[in-house]
């Protein structure tokens, strides 16, 4: 640990000291890799439903529709 000292001459001459930690990079990068795999899982999830709906539906206008009348309930 490094520390660093302050002198103030204004309200008295005190000193102040205050430590600068080493910041640690591991945790975050773990943390950011696991949010990015599992924001690819949810993508190839997205596709291979779009695909399902897709080969299910028949066209294009019958899963636009069921997806209006999941979304609206109409």
């Amino acid at each position: 640990m490094k520390a660093l000292e302050m002198t103030d001459n204004n309200s008295g001459g005190y000193q102040e000291t205050a430590e600068s930690v080493p910041y640690e990079l591991g945790n975050s990068r773990l943390g950011l890799g696991v949010i990015m795999a599992l924001s690819g899982l949810i993508g190839i999830w997205g596709v291979v439903c779009i695909v399902n709906g897709l080969t299910t539906a028949g066209s294009v206008q019958d899963l636009s529709h069921g997806l209006i009348t999941a979304v609206s309930g109409i």
